[in-house]
């Protein structure tokens, strides 16, 4: 539990780094959503 919204605000960049990059999926094979990138893409993640 957070103890305020500026608490909450301040981990939500590290939440979504984890739930989009290693969070894994089953409907993607146990593999996050990050993995279907390839390495020659815009997209860059800051993990």
């Amino acid at each position: 539990m957070y103890t305020n919204s500026a608490e909450r605000t301040a981990w939500l960049p590290s939440f979504l780094a984890y739930y989009n990059a290693r969070r894994p999926r089953l409907a993607l094979g146990c593999k996050p959503p990050a993995s279907r990138l390839g390495d020659n893409n815009l997209l860059q993640l800051n993990i």
